[in-house]
């Protein structure tokens, strides 16, 4: 499972190569000093080579104009990652329902036998 801030550079990579094999991204794009996510640009080394470790992506780091960047290439596991999101929430709500619905069904059941009782 990732964490808050994987998904989140996950997104933005995602987001920036689109449907391009390769992409270049820049440390400072992928950083957010402000927002839900902080992340600063010495972090996203380490959550860069994490991805790339789980085999969300594949990473090559460049300079360019000398400036550390990273050519990344978006795998099956990565292009796949939003359609597994989406499962895991219906796969809750459906739980949560379940859960609602026999909660409801076992009160119902309770003052219907508390009525016949009485």
């Amino acid at each position: 499972m990732l964490s808050g801030k994987e998904r989140y550079v996950l997104k933005k990579v995602s987001s920036k190569c689109g449907e391009k094999k390769y992409c270049l991204v820049y440390r400072e794009e992928l950083a957010s000093p402000s927002g839900r996510v902080k992340i600063g640009v010495k972090e996203i080394d380490g959550l860069i080579s994490s991805l790339s470790l789980d085999g969300y992506i594949d990473s090559v780091v460049t300079y360019r104009n000398g400036v550390r960047a990273y050519c990344i290439a978006v795998t099956e596991k990565g292009k796949g990652y939003k359609r597994e999101q989406t499962n895991s929430r219906r796969y809750m709500i459906f739980r949560l329902a379940v859960a609602v619905s026999s909660a409801v069904i076992t009160f119902l059941v309770g003052r219907l036998l508390y009525l016949i009782a009485k």
